[in-house]
């Protein structure tokens, strides 16, 4: 009876595309341990890469596809997980977590984003100033996204929450999760994001932030093969993590 009532050990993957959607699966879970443990085997596995390696191809990973139970009651589009194509890139910001926190409670996320023309996040639940001084762990947000230009034009929304991890009292990380419910059309009806899902961590290391950004995504431009959608959903991946480093540099006294 003892050996029945006995808890076993809490686990998490260590390699890197189940550990990315566990960490997709988990974000939100009521255990704080649960999001712990997979921030500190993400880490871990960290430990072993360049992060800051010139070409984006050295720090990015092909990974599998997220699985239905990974979706839990998340809305989403009825497709086929598996036409996602998937990755992860890796990288180290030279500003430390704190720094991050601002990007992450903007309400117009506009001057930060890459390509959108309109980026207004409202807050469904915790609020940019408990998130900020740690009196809440979690904030729930609605994203409306609009990106224009000569290749593209489409508007979108999405969820994204984000998560404090603390390590012995002590903010260690924050992870995110987004997910888009509706499949979003161009205007020219030739390019459509049929579905899109999203990792991302700020671990602190040092003086600086290991970043780690996993999504995946199906989708179709006009004229854009996989291979090259592909590639171009990995610049585009490390053009917004260099533009928010960017972004926090400007704010610097």
């Amino acid at each position: 009876l003892l050996l029945c009532a006995c808890t076993p050990p809490l686990e998490a993957p260590s390699e890197l595309s189940p550990l990315a959607r566990y960490l997709f699966r988990e974000q939100a879970s009521p255990e704080a341990e649960v999001v712990q443990l997979g921030v500190s085997n993400l880490n871990a596995l960290l430990d072993g890469m360049d992060l800051s390696a010139d070409d984006v191809a050295d720090r990015s990973f092909q990974l599998d596809p997220l699985l239905a139970e990974d979706m839990g009651e998340l809305e989403r589009p009825d497709r086929p997980l598996d036409a996602t194509l998937s990755l992860a890139v890796t990288w180290y910001s030279p500003w430390p977590l704190e720094e991050h926190i601002p990007y992450m409670v903007l309400s117009d996320l506009t001057e930060i984003s890459t390509t959108a023309t309109t980026y207004d996040r409202e807050f469904l639940d915790g609020t940019a100033a408990c998130f900020s001084d740690g009196s809440c762990d979690f904030i729930h947000t609605h994203n409306d996204i609009v990106r224009d230009s000569a290749f593209l034009k489409m508007a979108y929304w999405n969820f994204k929450d984000f998560r404090r991890v603390d390590t012995n009292g002590e903010l260690a990380a924050v992870v995110a999760r987004t997910w888009q419910p509706e499949s979003a059309h161009g205007d020219s009806d030739r390019n459509h994001v049929w579905q899109n899902f999203e990792s991302e961590a700020w671990i602190r290391e040092g003086d600086g932030t290991r970043r780690f950004y996993a999504v995946w995504t199906e989708a179709e431009y006009a004229g854009v093969s996989e291979d090259i959608g592909y590639s171009l959903t990995r610049s585009a991946a490390q053009d917004a993590l260099d533009k928010l480093d960017d972004w926090i540099e400007g704010r610097q006294p």
